[in-house]
């Protein structure tokens, strides 16, 4: 019987058995590679949350440390999608943007998701009013309002109306105090 750390375990044919150098190399590579290909991967899936904009004029990127899309403001709230290299995915308006994750903070306000292949997004809680944009499918927003059924998201810098019955809540609202 032999164990590791047994000499005349680690002869085979009357000389000593080392790891190829084949291994060694593969062992060396393998995790850099593996490092390598998670910077070319998406944003991780991470469950929704909103998060809000702790301070003035905030960089909204394409990518993370990519070229500057708009600034946030203070207090704008924003559903998150993922994180990576220290920025956090969301929705911004119609798109997929980046903010970094020093100058955030959790919030509790409810995120709802668009369950239409497409959802006019508009100035006023009204289907005779502006359409400003088009939400496709899986964009998450904060919710800041309701109307009826109408629901006041976070679209961008602004605040805009979507209708509640193609939307899903992610988060639950955070129930009001008792008084």
């Amino acid at each position: 019987m032999t164990h590791d750390g047994d000499p005349a375990a680690a002869m085979e044919g009357g000389r000593e058995s080392s790891p190829r150098r084949t291994d060694t190399v593969h062992r060396a590579v393998t995790p850099t590679l593996v490092v390598a290909a998670l910077c070319f991967l998406p944003a991780a899936p991470a469950a929704a949350r909103s998060i809000e904009v702790a301070v003035d004029g905030l960089n909204v990127r394409a990518a993370p440390w990519g070229a500057v899309l708009d600034r946030a403001a203070r207090g704008t709230q924003l559903a998150t999608r993922g994180e990576r290299d220290g920025f956090v995915a969301v929705d911004w308006g119609d798109r997929q943007a980046w903010v970094h994750a020093a100058y955030v903070r959790r919030t509790t306000a409810p995120v709802v998701e668009v369950t239409a292949s497409a959802l006019n997004v508009r100035v006023l809680p009204s289907t005779s009013d502006a359409v400003i944009a088009t939400a496709r499918r899986g964009q998450r927003f904060v919710q800041v309002g309701r109307s009826g059924a109408w629901l006041r998201v976070q679209f961008g810098a602004r605040a805009a109306w979507i209708h509640g019955d193609h939307t899903r809540a992610l988060t639950a609202p955070t129930p009001a105090p008792a008084p």
